[in-house]
């Protein structure tokens, strides 16, 4: 699993603290836990809680009552009852002022984080996963380096899955007795469980958004089999290891993750050795280069013979006659010149082949979007934010990433013009840990700050700095400043954040120009652009809301009639309608299953960014909160539902649009538009 930009696994591997043996055998991991839940930023909570739900999708766990339970343990902790055994007694008390105001949601996620944590090698791995996974990528606790390469390679071609590919993972198998055992005996014979943990990890961050129900937790089983399988390949003969592979092989083939073949050398052709000489050069070595004639057609020849006169020659371009030893000397400087060149990169080819992508799998539409953004007219930017007020009084997260914290970002950016790509990513995760810290610094304590801002300590006196100067003073350090901020910063996935750092790159010169608000809304927006397809639909809506009709990124003619009128439908929505949409539900699990089979193909997707976009400009003209979000929600599900109905049968489809009938009746939206001249 690739390391986060904000995790504490080098605090893990670091901690020789003596308090972290009061937490148990996994008291260091445990510790950089407890060190790593009040540094978290807004927006990571918001991450965490994202996750937690598609967790729960496949998993189908909830909290009922427990958050209560939790609070009345942790209000035995504080006044010293003892109702709580050792070690959670002291992981309690440790987290006692760093959960005290978070709410119930995330209360529950870290309390399971910690306890799975405490029993971390007591538990299956996929049970440890399953509660550890909202915080993977904040407090990362698999260690990348661990594992071989073969494992690193199936880790990743999890984290790519497709819907296609998660359907097939999903497809229900069966192990014979005779497999199950041999795989029973090679597991004991080897060490999988770092593995494992890292495969059930990666799978329920990448499966639940595509499949979720009882499918979605067998596809999540079957990577994980995967895992354990390579694992033991060396106790397993070839043909073992293709039987036991057969529940993943058509979703990753077990050939790209095995058989890899090695880098060949390039190759190397004698008479591309030197390129030829041309111009003065070529009469100063007194080499003779001619052209290679060019062949004459077969008309112009015979008509020249018919008349009696020879076909003339191929002119040459012939430069002074050299001297036999100037030739030997061009001989020598020829066989000099051979290694050299061969060991030369090959220049690319002209051809019609496209030019790498500058802003990732996206570049498309965040090209446009950065070619637009400055064509923006003041009634348009006045629109913009009037849309991010109305979203973030639904969505509460107008503070997710202050305007510091932005600013800070693309001060890195432009200071970090010209470095190392990875210097970059790394400047770039140090500076938004640091910039969250100097901005949260009233609720955290001084070792907490320290501990975040650590990189920027020697180069700028934390006790100097505020939310407003932090960027300015960022502006003034130099290459090797930064360089030496990379040096000790975070590991981070440079795949994941390159992406962000170039698309910023093209927009800071802009905003430096425009105001605070501007500048974290047309980031929030090109941030969701970038990682669109790693973001569920309602969550890229949510923070491309404002940009949707002045940039628009959804095509009209790629959406169903159907989907056109429920978008237009939701577009009309009065505040009762909204108040019947926000209402609680539950879809039975037989027509939830069938809803993730139909959209496993992604083919409802701008159906459902359509309708949340919509959602979430409407739905706060009536009402805001949380009876605004779930109305919300309930909208976007409309969207996925109406998208997938030639793949339901109207008993399925009756049971999907039970929450959204009385506000918008089905009959509306499948009925055929009349011709019109």
């Amino acid at each position: 699993m690739a390391p986060s930009s904000h995790g504490l696994l080098g605090g893990i591997q670091r901690a020789n603290d003596p308090e972290a043996e009061r937490y148990g055998p996994n008291g260091a991991e445990v510790h950089a836990f407890i060190q790593g839940v009040p540094v978290l930023t807004p927006a990571q909570w918001a991450e965490v809680g994202a996750a937690r739900r598609l967790v729960a999708a496949v998993t189908k766990e909830t909290s009922g009552h427990e958050a209560e339970s939790i609070r009345s343990l942790l209000a035995g902790v504080r006044g010293g009852d003892g109702k709580l055994p050792e070690p959670m007694a002291a992981v309690g008390y440790g987290l006692l002022d760093s959960l005290e105001n978070r709410s119930d949601d995330e209360l529950v996620a870290a309390w399971q984080a910690v306890s799975a944590l405490v029993r971390r090698h007591q538990l299956p791995a996929i049970k440890f996963a399953a509660h550890y996974a909202p915080f993977a990528y904040t407090i990362p606790v698999v260690n990348a380096a661990a594992l071989d390469p073969t494992a690193t390679r199936y880790v990743s071609a999890i984290e790519r899955l497709t819907a296609q590919q998660c359907g097939t993972l999903g497809r229900p198998w069966r192990l014979d007795p005779e497999a199950s055992g041999i795989l029973a005996q090679a597991v004991v014979k080897s060490s999988v469980r770092e593995t494992e943990e890292a495969v059930a990890l990666a799978a329920l961050a990448a499966i639940p958004p595509h499949l979720s129900g009882d499918a979605g937790w067998a596809a999540v089983k079957n990577a994980v089999h995967g895992g354990r399988v390579l694992s033991c390949r060396a106790e397993l003969s070839r043909e073992q290891l293709v039987a036991l592979w057969t529940p993943v092989e058509k979703a990753i083939a077990l050939a790209s993750l095995i058989d890899v073949p090695e880098a060949k050398p390039p190759r190397t052709r004698a008479r591309a050795a030197v390129p030829p000489p041309i111009g003065g050069r070529a009469r100063e070595r007194g080499v003779e280069h001619a052209t290679a004639p060019r062949a004459r057609k077969p008309a112009a020849t015979a008509k020249a013979t018919a008349e009696g006169k020879a076909p003339r020659p191929r002119r040459t371009t012939r430069t002074a006659k050299a001297p036999k030893a100037a030739a030997d000397s061009a001989a020598e400087v020829a066989s000099t010149a051979a290694p050299a060149a061969a060991a030369a990169p090959r220049a690319p080819a002209r051809s019609g082949a496209p030019a790498p992508a500058a802003y990732g799998p996206n570049s498309a539409e965040v090209a446009a979007f950065v070619k637009a953004i400055p064509q923006l007219t003041p009634i348009q930017w006045l629109r913009v934010l009037d849309r991010r007020q109305l979203v973030a009084s639904v969505t509460r997260e107008g503070t997710a990433e202050p305007a510091g914290v932005v600013r800070s970002i693309l001060a890195a950016i432009d200071g970090t013009k010209g470095l190392d790509t990875e210097v970059r990513c790394k400047a770039f995760a140090a500076v938004e840990r640091a910039g969250f810290a100097v901005e949260t610094r009233s609720n955290l304590t001084w070792d907490q700050v320290a501990q975040t801002y650590g990189p920027f300590a020697s180069l700028i006196p934390l006790d100097s700095v505020d939310a407003g100067s932090f960027a300015p003073r960022l502006a003034g350090l130099s290459a090797a400043d930064w360089a030496q901020v990379a040096a000790s910063g975070p590991e981070v996935n440079v795949e994941a954040i390159a992406d962000l750092v170039s698309a910023g790159e093209s927009l800071s010169g802009f905003l430096a120009g425009r105001s605070d608000d501007e500048a974290v809304a047309t980031w929030h927006a090109v941030s969701a652009l970038v990682r669109r397809h790693q973001l569920s639909p309602i969550k890229f809506a949510v923070s491309y809301a404002p940009f949707a009709s002045a940039i628009p990124v959804i095509n009209p003619k790629s959406l169903t009639a159907g989907v056109q009128r429920f978008v237009s439908a939701i577009g009309r929505l009065s505040a009762n309608q909204c108040a019947l949409l926000a209402q609680p539900y539950q879809v039975a699990d037989d027509a939830s299953n069938a809803l993730s089979r139909a959209v496993a193909d992604g083919s409802a997707r701008a159906a459902e960014e359509a309708a949340a976009m919509a959602a979430v400009v409407t739905v706060p003209m009536r009402m805001t909160g949380n009876t605004g979000w779930a109305a919300v929600r309930t909208a976007a599900l409309g969207g996925r539902v109406v998208a997938s109905r030639a793949r339901l049968t109207p008993q399925e489809m009756e049971a999907l649009w039970q929450p959204i009938e009385r506000a918008i009746p089905l009959a509306s939206v499948e009925a055929d538009a009349k011709a019109r001249r």
